[in-house]
């Protein structure tokens, strides 16, 4: 693992970099081609979770 444009983050001392991996590039374009990740393009992010899942988590949660 290769770390390169690093820097501070606005928040609370937190570093930001690319990782880059041995074999296969930066490791945001691999997690995001394997739909592991999503692109963040500021402001407020959506749930991870869609509408259907959410509400079948709610209705077990209270059927428990």
């Amino acid at each position: 693992v290769t770390l390169t444009d690093i820097h501070q983050g606005k928040y609370a001392g937190r570093i930001i970099a690319n990782v880059n991996v041995q074999q296969g590039g930066l490791l945001s374009t691999q997690l995001l081609n394997a739909r592991l990740a999503r692109p963040y393009r500021r402001g407020r992010r959506k749930s991870w979770c869609d509408k259907n899942f959410r509400q079948s988590w709610k209705k077990a949660q209270i059927d428990r």
